[in-house]
């Protein structure tokens, strides 16, 4: 999220992923050969499920245990 942003902001940053944000990144993704990834922050997992749909492997999806909001 922009530091400029005026809209409220949720406990520990909990933005879910939307697809049209995912589409974009998949040539390179791909372009670089990259098939496993890793997501620290899953949260209620839409960045992992949106990229396994293009079969894409999350080798950890994660949940942050400490975030700070300030």
């Amino acid at each position: 999220m922009g530091k400029r942003s005026d809209f409220p902001r949720r406990k520990a940053d909990d933005y879910a992923t939307p697809l049209k944000g995912v589409t974009p990144v998949l040539p390179h993704l791909r372009a670089e050969g990259i098939v496993t990834f890793v997501e620290p922050c899953a949260g209620a997992g839409n960045l992992v499920a949106h990229l396994c749909r293009f079969g894409f492997l999350c080798a950890l999806p994660a949940i942050c245990a400490t975030a700070s909001t300030p």
